[in-house]
């Protein structure tokens, strides 16, 4: 198992129980700030509001210490497919607090998150309350399932783990974009998801790194100095009898 998805059943879904206990405060954190949630397709929200996204995702991309990913998802670019839903937070003057856009998908009546930015010095609480009041906006538009997207599997230092879950767990310490998995996981569980594995299959242990590298150019181009330490620690730990390299 690689990573698991964090689906949310839109009839369903409330603000009710200890466990939602923080989206009920964000919630209401941005109504007593008069914040306004909208909803549009991708054009029509770069129509209206392009320099705003471009700012709000330049400035979250900077707290990142890290470039726009390259892969098939997580760009601005995707914001003028017209079937894309982009959600709006806009506080005072229409300042654009934070945004996230939704993909289709089609075949389970669903849409999954795809971007999700906000400015460092928004409301605190805009991004749990922007999800929410999307999870109405899906509901309202007959859509049944949410998903809030994959979270990197969380595996502890000092659990006993085979070859795979230490190449696993090098990768996700070596890379800037994995070391947040457990902020992540903890994010999607404050909507208490169903969560729905997923898994990587591999010819066999020996083409794990090169597999696991190829992920990486895909996502985080061009290859990093810490990629190159994952991809010599990757076939060290892969290989029997082999001490695991130290980074630099």
């Amino acid at each position: 198992m690689l990573r698991s998805q964090a689906l949310i059943q839109t009839k369903s879904f409330d603000l009710q129980g200890n466990a939602r206990h923080d989206l009920r405060y964000a919630v209401k954190r941005c109504d007593n700030e008069g914040l306004r949630f909208s909803f549009m397709p991708g054009p029509d929200a770069l129509a209206a509001h392009s320099q705003q996204l471009r700012e709000v995702s330049g400035t979250w991309l900077q707290t990142r210490r890290g470039p726009e990913l390259s892969y098939s998802l997580g760009t601005l670019s995707t914001l003028t497919d017209p079937d894309i839903i982009v959600g709006l937070a806009l506080g005072a003057s229409d300042r654009l607090e934070a945004f996230v856009s939704w993909l289709p998908v089609p075949a389970r009546r669903g849409w999954t998150l795809d971007l999700m930015r906000r400015r460092p010095d928004g409301t605190y609480g805009v991004m749990e309350a922007l999800i929410v009041h999307s999870i109405d906006e899906a509901k309202r538009q007959g859509i049944e399932e949410a998903s809030l997207g994959v979270a990197p599997r969380v595996i502890p230092a000092g659990e006993s783990s085979s070859s795979t879950d230490r190449a696993l767990r090098t990768m996700y310490w070596g890379l800037d974009r994995f070391q947040r998995s457990r902020t992540l996981q903890h994010f999607k569980a404050k909507f208490t998801p169903r969560w729905e594995d997923r898994y990587l299959a591999v010819p066999g242990a020996s083409t794990l790194p090169e597999v696991l590298i190829a992920l990486v150019r895909a996502h985080l181009p061009p290859l990093s100095a810490a990629t190159v330490w994952v991809r010599s620690a990757l076939g060290s730990l892969l290989r029997p009898g082999s001490a695991k390299p130290s980074p630099a």
